[in-house]
Parts: C-alpha cells; structure tokens; sequence
C-alpha cells in the first residue's frame, strides 16, 4: 500500500494550488511531498510537479486522434446536420428536458466532442431555418 501510495505524492518547485475542473484543488507548498489524487496526477505533472524520489514520472502518452474541426465555422454545419438527424429519429433519450439535443447525442453524431454552447446556437438557427421554410410554403 506504502507503494501505491508514494506514486501519487509529488512535489513542486514553489507554492502553487492546483485546482482543477473535476473538482480538485491541492495545495502545493514549495519542495513538500504533497499527495495527488490519480485523476489530476497528469495536470500536476502538466505544472511541473515530479515524483519526491527523483524518478521519472509516469506521463500519458496522448495522441491526439480527434478529426475534430477548430473553426466553429466548420464545425456548425456538421452540428446542424447532426440536429436535423437527431430531430429525424426522434429517440427521447437524444433530448434534454427542455427539448434540446444532449451534448452526448450530437457528440456521438459529429463524431468529435461538441460544447454545449455550439449546441445552443446551432439548435437556435435551426429552428430559425424551420421558421423561414414554414414561412416560404
């Protein structure tokens, strides 16, 4: 256990609180063997914290495999198709509360990890284009 353990304490160079978006937050104190919990170890890693021992760290390789579009202009259209299925088949599960399309069902659409806010605005122009192809008819 004494192993398992000594595999999430760190030490970092100067005094510095990591907090993070998955609900961590760890106060480093400069050259203190300061314990991580296994899901943030790589951003403690990412701010130059290193094992006490002097060992090499145990870095994830990430190989960025994502085809995702940068450009939101890009990206836009290939929610808005993903919407116009998702509204096509209808599946309840696809939908929130509100009546809005998940981010996990347009995520798994696209096939590349959409933000909620791009979900909003292209969800808005698509019942803007419905409004304008009633009103065309």
């Amino acid at each position: 256990m004494a192993e398992a353990k000594s595999k999430t304490l760190l030490v970092l160079n100067r005094n510095y609180v990591l907090t993070t978006t998955k609900g961590h937050s760890v106060a480093f104190e400069k050259g203190k063997p300061t314990h991580v919990p296994p899901a943030i170890y790589q951003e403690a890693l990412a701010i130059g914290a290193i094992p006490p021992d002097g060992e090499d760290p145990q870095v994830e390789e990430v190989t960025k495999t994502d085809n995702a579009p940068a450009d939101p202009a890009e990206r836009a259209p290939l929610i808005l198709a993903a919407i116009e299925k998702l509204v096509a088949e209808n599946a309840r599960d696809n939908f929130t509360a509100a009546g809005s399309p998940t981010v996990g069902a347009v995520s798994e659409a696209v096939g590349f990890k959409v933000q909620a806010k791009e979900i909003a605005t292209v969800w808005q122009q698509y019942h803007d284009k419905v409004a304008a192809d009633k009103a065309a008819e």
